[in-house]
């Protein structure tokens, strides 16, 4: 057993009022170990030169990375948007090039949300290219966007670009098949991103596909389930004045009322018909039981 022993001792000869002390521990052991003392770390300024130049590596290191790699994320990126242009559009199979199906059936344009009119090519520049067209990058530029008034701010963007990238899905001799149109606007926790492919007509959704959010599992992020995207699949977007009618409702979708088709489930979880049809349970259930932390369901 060991037994450590602080001794400190003052120093006689130092000016007076200084009330420095010195110290040093000595450890005896136990039975007549012989003690020894353990003066203050003596400090070598060769510590710091190791230091500092591990630091200086490992700063190399991850700004070369950063650098090398940032090609690498930004063709991930572009895949990535690819991919949901398709996925909109139904268009996405498996074990095939997206960038191939891409070049061969969209036609991407920069249209003026003004004008509605397509801009010429030569007005493209580093901000509006369909090919690399970032809606935060340009709505949050002063040139290129334009306030909402409040009372019109349904999305609750607040402001919105005056340009936006539309993708036109091709058939043969190059007839449109389908418009695929950018949308994005505020959720519970994120503002949500998105793709949504109209028909012909203009009218009839054939897709729609999430590609950025930050919602919660299981509640807004059930956005992403596959059965609650296919219930937009044949819905009408406009009336036939081409007023926007589309919306999520409260609760599940009254089919026998003629505004069914412009209407989709909401997604509270709350009925058991909602969960049944989005695959929570089983659709034979008759009941369910919900356990939930009760400082969250009752706060205090």
């Amino acid at each position: 057993m060991f037994q450590v022993v602080i001794a400190v001792q003052v120093d006689q000869d130092r000016p007076p009022g200084d009330r420095s002390l010195d110290a040093c521990a000595h450890t005896a052991c136990a039975g007549g170990g012989r003690a020894e003392s353990i003066g203050p770390p003596v400090v070598d300024g060769q510590d710091f030169v190791v230091a500092l130049g591990v630091c200086a590596v490992c700063s190399i290191l991850v700004s070369v990375a950063a650098v090398a790699l940032h090609g690498i994320q930004e063709q991930n990126k572009t895949e990535e948007k690819i991919r949901n242009i398709l996925l909109a559009g139904n268009l996405l199979k498996e074990d095939q090039n997206v960038e191939k199906i891409y070049n061969e059936r969209i036609r991407a344009e920069i249209i003026n949300l003004e004008t509605g009119q397509p801009i010429p090519e030569s007005e493209y520049n580093e901000l509006l290219d369909p090919n690399t067209f970032d809606i935060k990058t340009v709505a949050s530029d002063p040139k290129y966007n334009t306030k909402i008034p409040a009372n019109e701010d349904i999305a609750q963007i607040r402001v919105m670009p005056k340009y936006m990238a539309v993708y036109f899905v091709e058939g043969e001799n190059d007839e449109m098949e389908e418009i695929i149109l950018p949308f994005y606007g505020k959720g519970l926790w994120s503002t949500m991103y998105g793709f949504i492919a109209l028909g012909r007509d203009i009218r009839t959704i054939e897709g729609l596909t999430f590609y950025e959010h930050g919602e919660t599992p299981g509640l807004g992020g059930e956005v992403d389930n596959p059965r609650w995207k296919l219930q937009w699949k044949g819905k009408q977007a406009f009336d036939l004045e081409g007023n926007l009618k589309i919306q999520v409702i409260k609760g599940t979708v009254d089919t026998s009322t003629p505004e069914a088709i412009y209407e989709v489930d909401g997604l509270s979880g709350s009925t058991l018909s909602e969960a049944q049809s989005w695959g929570k349970i089983d659709e034979k259930a008759t009941h369910s039981m919900v356990h939930v932390e009760l400082s969250v369901a009752l706060p205090l």
